[in-house]
């Protein structure tokens, strides 16, 4: 069942082959495997691992550069569990390798403290590009997707996870994500984070930097973002999350094209982001949360530009926000109180009727299209924002 690409190399007269072997497996016998980790045994660095749709009922382990992939673009039909009784779904233990993963479902790492206790659905020693995955329904002690080296996360539902914040030998960490944990530089792209919860930080945390665009970041218990290094969040909505929008302080940040609304608890000190000169904030709509933009020494060194902040409990406070085209008025939400943030026709969001003529926000026009309630048909942020743009 295995396949090849051969290179005939000009002037040695025979064939050499280049790493590109595909490892099928099928629990029915009609592949090289029955089993994933069966594949992963046969393959060499660089191979591929294509995987029948099931349930598999494993623990996968590998310690060179490898990618591993669902038959089905639908995720949910190639899952890898856990079943509450192993420690990981995936453990790829090489610092130098690179794990490539596609359509596949991880779940049911339980971190009970009992052996062999839960450590998270992936633990990556290396680098990790995953696209179009679903990490559901799994409890860890520092996070569910614990990763060490630099990441790439595309197209991917994170929801109902937790991050406990005790290991396995009750020792508390002082702080655990819901969803990721990245020692390195990170980039999350066109995501879904639902109903997640973390003892420090809901959504996902890094020791570097943190690149955050056309995700859906919402239901989410504990701080949505730590990363010391800096933050990037583009085109992105945070709706109706429970915890603060940034864990550390005293970061640069960028805020561009994102939609902020019904969070309580959005802005740490009282209506203040404790924000460095160099930050960016510019055409995000804050609505409904505890406050709007606030910053410090009267906004020296950063660009506020064309943001609407309206509804909160301070709307802007630290700084002039006139001179920039900032406004406060009502963002004209479809529906804030059944999820849908997108806006009517007479919005001040859109380009239209705003002086900075800039779609302001995430989401523009769609009232008499389709809800962005998270039950819709359009499961990942970037599939509802790619049907409007």
């Amino acid at each position: 069942m295995r396949s090849f690409a051969l290179l005939l190399v000009s002037g040695i007269g025979f064939p050499t082959c280049l790493s590109a072997a595909t490892w099928i497996v099928d629990p029915a016998g009609g592949g090289d495997a029955l089993t994933i980790q069966g594949a992963v045994d046969l393959a060499a660095p660089g191979d591929e691992i294509l995987i029948r749709s099931g349930t598999y009922q494993e623990q996968v382990t590998l310690d060179f550069s490898l990618t591993i992939r669902g038959d089905s673009a639908t995720p949910e039909l190639t899952v890898i569990d856990a079943e509450g009784i192993r420690p990981f779904c995936l453990l790829a233990t090489s610092f130098s390798s690179t794990t490539v993963l596609q359509s596949l479902t991880f779940t049911g790492v339980v971190a009970d403290g009992i052996p062999p206790c839960g450590e998270a659905a992936l633990r990556i020693f290396g680098a990790l590009e995953m696209d179009n995955c679903a990490v559901v329904e799994n409890v860890a002690p520092l996070a569910p997707a614990f990763l060490n080296g630099p990441a790439e996360i595309s197209n991917s539902l994170f929801k109902n996870n937790e991050g406990t914040g005790f290991d396995c030998d009750g020792i508390d960490p002082d702080f655990a994500s819901g969803c990721i944990h990245c020692l390195l530089d990170i980039t999350v792209d066109g995501c879904l984070f639902e109903m997640n919860t973390g003892y420090r930080v809901g959504v996902l945390s890094t020791d570097s930097q943190a690149t955050i665009k056309n995700c859906q970041i919402r239901e989410n218990n504990g701080e949505v973002i730590r990363s010391p290094l800096g933050v990037t969040l583009e085109n992105s909505l945070v709706a109706d999350n429970v915890g603060h929008l940034f864990y550390t302080e005293d970061l640069v940040v960028i805020l561009q094209g994102n939609t902020f609304a019904n969070n309580p608890e959005l802005i740490r000190a009282p209506g203040i982001m404790n924000i460095l000169s160099g930050s960016v904030i510019y055409a995000n709509v804050f609505a409904m949360n505890d406050a709007g933009i606030g910053v410090p020494n009267g906004g020296n060194g950063m660009t506020i530009t064309c943001n609407d902040s309206w509804g909160n409990g301070i709307n802007y406070t630290g700084f002039d926000p006139l001179p920039g085209g900032n406004f406060s008025a009502n963002p004209m939400f479809c529906g804030a109180q059944t999820g849908n943030y997108f806006v009517d026709v007479q919005s001040p969001l859109l380009p239209q009727n705003n002086s900075c003529n800039e779609l302001i926000g995430a989401l523009g026009e769609g009232c008499d299209a389709v809800s962005a309630d998270p039950g819709s048909e359009l499961r990942t942020w970037g599939q509802i924002k790619n049907a409007y743009r």
